[in-house]
C-alpha cells in the first residue's frame, strides 16, 4: 500500500485538531455523530482536578455499585462509557437497558439486539453503536449467523505525544519510515503515531468481539489516507507470533476509518 501525501495528511490534521476548551458539567454531550460504521456519542469525562473529592455518579445505580471498587480514574471511565453508550442506545430509538455490566476482558455486556464499543481518554468518554446491530451476515459478506459482525471503537486527544521508546513498539518498520515522512512533510506532533496506535487499539477491540486471539500492534501495519479511509497489511511474522488463528485473520473483510472531532482523534 503506498502511504498517503504527508502535505495532504498535515493540511487535514492541522486544520481540525484545535481542542475544544468548553468547561462542561460531567456526562455532558461533547458531539454525537453519524459515522461510516453507526452513532458514535461522546461525553465529557471531569477527569482532571482532585478526583477523591469528586462524588461518583453513574446512569444507572449498578453501574455505581460496579464502579465503586475500581480506582478513581477506572471508575470515572467505566461511567463516562456507559453515559455514552445509554445515551447512543436512547438517539437509537432502542428499549432502555439496564445496568451494562463488563466481561472478564473489560469489554462491555451489551443487551440483545446492540453491537457495540466504547472507549474513553482523558477529558472524554465516547461509545460507538453499529448502524445494523447483529445482522444476519459475517464480516465477509457470506450469510452465517454463527459469525457475527464486529466493532471497535478508539479516541484519542490530538495532542498526546508517545515517547520514541512506545512509538517503536506501536510501530513495524514500514509505519516508523511513513511516519517520520509524515512529520518532515509538517504533520502534527506525535500525530502519525498517534493515528496509527488508535486504530490499531480499534482494530484489537473488533477482533476480540471475535475471539480469534491476541493481535499484537505489529501485527499490522496501517496506512491513514487523506479523507479518513485507511488502507492496511497483516504482518504474517508477528501474528505468527502471537498465536492467533491467522486464517481466520485474514479472511476478515475488515474496514478502518478515522476522524477528528472535537478536538479528538475518533477511529473505527
Amino acid at each position: 500500500h503506498k502511504a498517503p501525501r504527508s502535505p495532504q495528511v498535515a493540511s487535514k490534521w492541522s486544520a481540525i485538531a484545535t481542542p475544544d476548551t468548553t468547561v462542561l458539567p460531567r456526562f455532558a454531550r461533547r458531539f454525537m455523530s453519524e459515522l461510516p460504521h453507526g452513532l458514535c456519542v461522546g461525553v465529557h469525562l471531569d477527569d482532571a482536578g482532585d478526583l477523591d473529592t469528586m462524588p461518583l455518579t453513574a446512569p444507572h445505580p449498578g453501574e455505581a455499585e460496579m464502579a465503586a471498587s475500581m480506582g478513581d480514574w477506572r471508575s470515572r471511565a467505566f461511567c463516562g462509557g456507559r453515559a455514552a453508550l445509554h445515551e447512543a442506545i436512547r438517539e437509537r430509538g432502542l428499549p432502555e437497558c439496564g445496568a451494562i455490566g463488563r466481561s472478564g476482558r473489560g469489554a462491555p455486556i451489551l443487551p440483545p439486539g446492540v453491537l457495540a464499543s466504547i472507549s474513553h481518554t482523558h477529558g472524554l468518554a465516547a461509545a460507538l453503536i453499529a448502524h445494523d446491530p447483529l445482522p444476519d451476515t459475517n464480516v465477509s459478506g457470506g450469510s452465517n449467523p454463527a459469525v457475527p459482525r464486529s466493532v471497535g471503537l478508539d479516541v484519542e486527544h490530538v495532542h498526546r505525544v508517545f515517547s520514541p521508546r512506545i512509538a517503536s513498539r506501536v510501530l513495524t518498520p514500514s509505519e516508523a519510515r511513513a511516519s517520520k515522512r509524515e512529520a518532515a512533510a509538517g504533520a502534527l506532533e506525535g500525530a502519525p503515531v498517534l493515528l496509527r496506535f488508535s486504530l490499531k487499539e480499534a482494530v484489537y477491540k473488533a477482533l476480540s468481539q471475535l475471539d480469534l486471539g491476541h493481535v499484537g500492534f505489529r501485527s499490522i501495519s496501517i496506512t491513514p489516507e487523506p479523507k479518513g479511509t485507511v488502507a492496511y497489511m497483516w504482518e504474517d511474522a508477528a501474528l505468527a507470533d502471537h498465536g492467533v488463528q491467522q486464517d481466520a485473520i485474514r479472511a476478515l473483510a475488515m474496514e478502518l476509518r478515522w476522524t477528528v472531532i472535537s478536538g479528538y482523534f475518533v477511529t473505527t
